[in-house]
């Protein structure tokens, strides 16, 4: 187990945050609210909000919808205050949010190759974190999150073949130098990583639960380029400062239609559908 830090300790997590592209806090959330986000995870599978397969690794977006519980932490006073500090800016916006539900039995579908978060959803500046709250013990069977310690330094790295996106990280030779460490959490462990910083998850080789909710958080002035719109993209989690503006990583400002001028989806034909009408 890599370096973990306890909530309290602000400066020390960011500055390991910022040197590394990611961090690991033990203590952020109780036990008693751990229990409560398995018991939302039970509640939505039992009314057909989210759909387990025994076989194939979930990827459940949009997890707002699926229980208002996953909304209530998505907006969690400690979180925000948290990420606000390593942005070291005011507001904050979701990008996307899900669970990751490794399969029951996994024969080999419940591995997430190596990738950057950012080539999936290029956006305007790197602002951008993965913050991932992990709701069961994991072991080295696990198939825990694998990091690239300063790997976010390496900036934007390909993940296409043939001018065609591949859901993974193509430039192999990137990829054979690299140092991972693992990250076997305990159940109520947060990680938060850069959107360049380089992981991959293997195959679970046992029978217990893993299951890992991430909300996917951006600046109010980083403006998404291309990738998947869902549903909660855009959702604002806290006002703050960059509204009406587009921000690049060299600093230029763009000026986008006023405070309410971001890219939205009118006709509703771009998000995905498969939103459940109700909790």
């Amino acid at each position: 187990m890599d370096k973990v830090f306890s909530y309290k300790q602000t400066q020390e997590i960011k500055e390991f945050f910022h040197e590394y592209g990611y961090v690991t806090i033990s203590d952020i959330f109780q036990k008693e609210e751990i229990e409560s986000l398995k018991q939302a995870f039970t509640d939505a599978v039992e009314n057909g909000n989210i759909k387990l397969d025994s076989e194939v690794l979930i990827e459940c977006n949009d997890v707002i919808y699926r229980h208002p519980l996953y909304e209530k932490y998505a907006k969690d006073e400690r979180t925000i205050t948290l990420v606000e500090e390593l942005f070291g800016r005011k507001g904050i916006e979701l990008q996307h949010s899900k669970i990751n539900s490794k399969p029951m039995e996994d024969k080999g579908k419940g591995i997430i190759h190596w990738h950057q978060d950012y080539p999936f959803f290029p956006h305007t500046n790197f602002d951008m974190v993965a913050f991932g709250i992990h709701l069961d013990d994991e072991e080295m069977d696990s198939g825990p999150l694998m990091v690239v310690p300063k790997s976010h330094a390496l900036g934007v790295l390909s993940h296409c073949e043939d001018e065609k996106f591949i859901y993974q990280c193509s430039d192999k030779e990137k990829i054979k130098k690299v140092n991972p460490i693992p990250i076997c959490c305990k159940a109520g462990y947060v990680t938060i990583h850069h959107c360049l910083t380089l992981h991959y998850s293997g195959q679970k080789t046992n029978t217990k639960n893993r299951r890992l909710l991430v909300y996917q958080y951006r600046t109010l002035d980083n403006i998404q380029l291309a990738g998947v719109i869902w549903k909660c993209t855009g959702l604002t989690i806290k006002e703050g400062d960059g509204k009406g503006y587009a921000r690049f990583a060299d600093g230029t400002k763009v000026e986008i239609r006023g405070k309410k001028g971001r890219l939205y989806d009118k006709f509703a034909k771009l998000a995905p559908d498969n939103i459940p009408t109700s909790y």
